[in-house]
């Protein structure tokens, strides 16, 4: 099936060339290497698809080259294309040089798909269309067929580096422009995946041999020797150890091998290293490794997938797939399993890994693609994403799964074959949008076409847009990357490396959407419009801060808000007050009656009762974590918490609380936090979740032990046979007595109440009983009712209730003379509480469960 070189002079010239290789071979100092590739790699390319490749004028090119045929070859190729002949390795004089320091790079794209475990997906804003995309720079590399081809670009720190024949080339990533270039020890193949770690760049060069160079000045720092076969596979690089996969054309052979990074002998650049252990039974054609914690993953043409200890190389197990594997393993942490392809088997594969490396076989699953496949598959959030299909395989698209059953969801029809693994971003991901995610995947046509699917939770249709299309068109296998900012380096087999931009299109586009938004809002006039109001303030939330930059009316927004929140109806009255009464602080906020609005739970009218700016929340479950000085200092245990199995004062101060002040979570016990009682129960739900009812009593609590136990009196495990927990210590209900002092703390004469001898002295009563945590339910009712009397002696009544409504803006607003009581001596703590902490919730089982109460 091969083209021959037409040219006689050439044919000479080879010939010549093979008669002084035999005689070489016959003294018997020679290295064993693939005919299809000499030790030097110069022989021209072995590919798995027809290509329409950039010649030099007047040279002859193959004209259908595929992965079970050798490069551009002799004449009479041998019948067997794994059969070695005898080549010596490239003859280079020992070179001296004064080593420079590594440099300490970060790198966000390393190696071909990503990361050592193979993920291709980023969580930044890429373009979603191609009204979006801007092209920022395209640089022909490779200029003619002698250049060689164009490796897969990896991103470390500001710079694209990328092998290009001969050379490895260092770009800066903003401009395109060259910075710097190295010299390989042999050109690389048609395909050529480097990576980055330890401040060294490394490169997969021709008859299987791996080179490393200074990130920083390219300078080269060691080779491994060569193997004789061809450098196709991924290299990964993990924990000072790098690894590769070599194989012949016809995949019968080859090697993966593990190497350890140190330049041992820095005074010289052709350093030969050893390997650390290699396996030299796996033809590894496109298959990369993946690590899984202290193994090594990786397949090879026939099929095998293997686990080995990544330091040892030793065998930890094996799963038999059902034809040659042509894709880098990935790894899922999140769910410990490894997905690949298998090629002729036109199969999508789900094996579970265990701790110690070895496979769940019981949990093999596959799933059908409509093509052959030689592509990694993505998977992201319950998806798996698989491109199909080959130059002699016009079958392909886009194959979507369930990750965890690998049923098929949809296909999407590209427009051609694929071989390009996807590249997801999750970056727009959001509840309201489904999860959203745009893929990136290009076409193996004359026109190099590069398409955005894009897909979220619940579709089950597809969504292919036509996203770039370069003006010098070529065939197309490359898997894209993506940087930090969200620019996509796109290349194709015409040698061009192109940075298709997003910054200002994207940025734009996605302000303007947020102008429309808000300038559609208009007067507001009735709280019926707050859907749209809130609408448009969630869009732009979403805005990055460079976007938000751009949205020119932010002001109209922010009054449209202010006249929605003065509409806002009331929705009832709450009696609401804060307490220390587990650690001896008294109360942190005294019992007031407070109106509650419209759609407001029990965490916002929190928030306004206390002040925001006081509390210190968790931000991703939305949880009280701690209160700002809210702690007094002096502690005082009741003799009940230990009782319950808890801390007595003096363990309680030994472990200690917070040195600013701050009352919260792991304050005096490592279990202690804040929970809320709605009418002298648990809600059993998040304070974000509980929507406020007219007359309900909400306590906020600070718990110092068992996560509430020592709120409710039960112990840990104790319960009756009906299944509710035994009380060893009775908590009395003091809502009653709460409401009474709020209509102290509420009436419009508090001032004046509280000089009548006879209702301060009942007031002080019921704030002394409320701060008993153990004070009898006798005791209770007869201070509130002894309070309620005296109000009525006094001429108090309903009439004189004003129950705080002001500052909706969340701010604190219950002045400190009129609501904070400590029950003990000293000044009186003031500051806000704006969530909850964890709740400890009681079973009918008696089993202890913990919640975030958020």
């Amino acid at each position: 099936k091969m083209e021959n070189f037409k040219s006689a002079g050439l044919r000479r010239w080879l010939s010549i060339l093979l008669i002084i290789v035999l005689v070489w071979a016959s003294c018997g100092s020679l290295t064993n290497v693939s005919a299809t590739e000499n030790a030097v790699g110069e022989t021209g390319i072995t590919v798995e698809n027809e290509k329409t490749e950039k010649l030099p004028e007047g040279t002859a090119k193959p004209v259908s080259v595929t992965e079970d045929t050798a490069q551009a070859v002799l004449e009479e190729p041998p019948a067997d294309q794994d059969q070695a002949v005898n080549v010596a390795a490239p003859e280079t004089e020992a070179v001296e040089h004064s080593a420079s320091a590594l440099p300490a790079y970060s790198s966000f794209w390393p190696s071909f798909r990503k990361d050592n475990a193979n993920v291709g997906v980023v969580g930044v804003k890429t373009a979603r269309s191609a009204s979006e995309v801007q092209e920022k720079w395209s640089t022909e590399l490779a200029k003619s067929w002698t250049d060689g081809s164009l490796g897969a670009p990896i991103i470390v720190d500001d710079y694209i580096y990328v092998s290009v024949g001969k050379r490895i080339v260092k770009l800066n990533r903003g401009t395109g422009e060259v910075v710097a270039e190295g010299t390989m020890a042999a050109k690389t193949g048609f395909f050529s995946f480097s990576a980055y770690g330890d401040g060294m760049i490394f490169v997969p060069i021709g008859s299987g041999m791996l080179q490393a160079f200074n990130a920083d000045t390219l300078e080269a720092l060691w080779q491994t020797a060569p193997d004789g076969n061809q450098p196709i596979a991924p290299v990964i690089y993990d924990e000072g150890r790098v690894y590769m996969g070599t194989s012949s054309a016809s995949g019968k052979a080859g090697n993966f091998f593990c190497v350890d990074v140190t330049d041992e002998d820095q005074a010289k650049t052709d350093e030969v290293k050893d390997y650390l252990w290699n396996d030299p039974d796996s033809a590894c054609y496109w298959a990369g490794g993946a690590i899984a914690g202290n193994a090594v993953l990786y397949g090879n043409d026939a099929g095998l997938l293997q686990s080995r200890d990544k330091a040892t190389g030793e065998l930890i197990d094996s799963y038999q797939a059902e034809s040659n594997i042509r894709c880098s393993i990935v790894y899922d942490r999140g769910n410990s399993t490894a997905y690949f392809t298998a090629k002729e088997a036109k199969k999508v594969y789900a094996i579970r890994v265990n701790e110690n490396g070895s496979f769940d076989k019981s949990t093999v699953r596959t799933g059908l693609v409509n093509g052959l496949t030689t592509t990694s598959p993505v998977v992201y959030n319950g998806r798996v994403y698989v491109t199909a299909g080959t130059m002699t395989d016009s079958n392909g698209g886009l194959n979507v799964y369930d990750a965890e059953t690998l049923d098929h969801i949809y296909t999407a029809d590209l427009g051609g074959i694929s071989q390009s693994s996807p590249l997801l971003t999750s970056a727009y991901a959001t509840e309201e949008n489904k999860q959203t995610v745009y893929l990136y995947v290009g076409l193996n046509n004359a026109n190099g076409e590069m398409k955005v699917i894009k897909d979220f939770e619940g579709n089950t249709e597809p969504l292919v847009e036509s996203f770039y299309i370069p003006e010098n068109k070529q065939y197309c296998t490359a898997s894209f990357i993506c940087d930090a900012e969200g620019t996509i380096y796109y290349r194709n087999d015409g040698g061009y490396l192109t940075a298709l931009g997003c910054e200002a299109g994207v940025q734009q586009a996605a302000a303007d959407r947020v102008i429309a938004q808000i300038d559609a809002l208009g007067q507001i006039t009735s709280w019926d419009q707050k859907g749209e109001v809130e609408a448009a303030r969630t869009a732009f939330d979403s805005l990055s801060k460079e976007e938000q930059i751009l949205v020119t009316n932010l002001d109209k927004l922010e009054a449209a808000e202010a006249q929605l929140e003065a509409l806002r109806p009331a929705g009832g009255t709450v009696t609401i007050d804060v307490e220390r009464f587990t650690i001896g602080q008294g109360f942190y906020k005294e019992p007031v009656h407070l109106t509650f609005y419209q759609d407001e739970t029990a965490f916002d009218a929190m928030k306004r009762f206390i002040g925001e700016e006081n509390c210190v929340i968790e931000t991703q479950y939305q949880y009280l974590s701690g209160i700002k000085n809210a702690d007094t200092g002096e502690v005082r245990v009741p003799d009940y918490i230990k009782t319950l199995g808890g801390p007595n004062t003096e363990e309680a101060i030994a472990f200690g609380g917070n040195a600013d002040g701050t009352l919260g979570q792991y304050s005096y016990s490592n279990e202690a936090g804040w929970m809320y009682y709605i009418n002298n129960a648990d809600p059993s739900k998040a304070m974000t979740d509980y929507d406020l009812k007219d007359g309900d009593v909400m306590r906020i609590q600070f718990s110092l032990y068992g996560y509430g136990v020592d709120l409710s009196g039960r112990p840990y495990g104790e319960t009756l046979a009906e299944g509710e927990q035994a009380q060893t210590v009775k908590i009395a209900n003091k809502d009653g007595l709460l409401k009474a002092l709020a209509d102290v703390n509420s009436s419009e004469k508090r001032e004046e109440l509280l000089r009548d001898k006879a209702v301060k002295a009942a007031y002080d009563k019921a704030i002394e009983v409320a701060a008993n945590m153990t004070a009898t339910q006798e005791e209770t009712d007869a201070a509130a009712k002894a309070l309620a009397d005296a109000l009525a002696a006094a001429g108090s009544g309903p009439e004189d209730q004003k129950p705080e409504e002001q500052n909706k803006d969340g701010q604190g607003q219950v002045e400190k003379d009129k609501n904070v009581h400590t029950g003990l001596a000293g000044d009186p703590m003031t500051g806000g509480l704006a969530a909850i902490g964890l709740l400890a919730v009681i079973s009918l089982a008696g089993t202890l469960v913990l919640k975030k109460n958020r």
